[in-house]
């Protein structure tokens, strides 16, 4: 497995086999996914959920929008999962400091 591989995971809007792809998005923390505001931007922020990331268990988990912020430059959305993942799920680490 390619490094990080485990922590994409695939943005999705309304449930089950009705779910439209949106985009991608990246495991940031055991509780936390980095994805552009353009991915989300259209979807119903109460219908969004994430599949096909080995941290998230291979299913499909719901999750929260948390902040976004589109400008010059900037394309970025935050978003939550409903649960923490297990210990040692697979992160993509972000600079800090």
């Amino acid at each position: 497995m390619a490094e990080w591989e485990g922590a994409i995971a695939r943005v999705y809007s309304g449930f089950g086999r009705n779910g439209q792809f949106c985009g991608t998005a990246f495991m940031v923390s055991d509780r936390h996914l980095l994805t552009c505001w353009h991915v989300v931007r259209d979807a119903p922020k109460d219908t969004l959920y994430v599949r096909n990331a080995t941290s998230c268990g291979g299913g499909e988990l719901p999750v929260r929008f948390v902040a976004s912020r589109q400008d010059v430059g900037i394309d970025v959305a935050l978003l939550e999962l409903q649960q923490v993942l297990k210990e040692g799920a697979e992160q993509i680490p972000l600079p800090t400091g």
